[in-house]
């Protein structure tokens, strides 16, 4: 049975047999070159290690007309100077934004306290017992004061809230 298997192995296989021989006798003789030394098998694994990084490559084409010439400097330095334009009104978009979302929590802070002291005055003129139609009045008011408190929150995480990314 074990002869049958090497029969067909040899018959049907023969080239990957003889190809996994040539392979382990190289890596032997490569393991071997490694373990004395050799400089060339040194310098052949560090390119390897490097990933071809050890030598600087540019990635973009080059303009000649361009390239060490003063006007080659001045485009450059547009470039950048537009790129530091871009970033500054970033910047300020941002500032402007969070700068929004202060003074709309100012003007709830505000509102909070007004209603409050509407509340007071309102107690405060009428020293008697309310009736029904003044506490009718009063939980309107709160009812009103209470739902404009929950649109300024929702309005001040929309604001606040912007991009998640960041």
């Amino acid at each position: 049975d074990e002869e049958y298997f090497q029969e067909e192995l040899r018959k049907n296989y023969s080239t990957n047999i003889q190809a996994s021989k040539a392979k382990r006798a190289d890596m032997i003789q490569f393991v071997n070159s490694v373990r004395d030394g050799s400089v060339e098998k040194d310098n052949e694994l560090n390119e390897v290690l490097k990933a071809g990084k050890d030598a600087m490559k540019r990635n973009y084409a080059v303009d000649q007309d361009l390239y060490g010439t003063e006007k080659g400097l001045e485009e450059k330095t547009k470039m950048d100077q537009q790129l530091k334009e871009t970033k500054d009104k970033k910047q300020r978009r941002r500032r402007n934004k969070e700068q929004g979302a202060k003074e709309v929590e100012v003007e709830v802070e505000t509102k909070k306290s007004e209603t409050a002291n509407e509340n007071e005055n309102d107690q405060n003129k009428d020293e008697q017992p309310q009736t029904g139609h003044n506490s009718t009045t009063t939980t309107q008011n709160n009812i009103l004061a209470v739902a404009g408190v929950g649109i300024a929150a929702a309005a001040i995480g929309f604001l606040a809230g912007g991009k998640r990314s960041s």
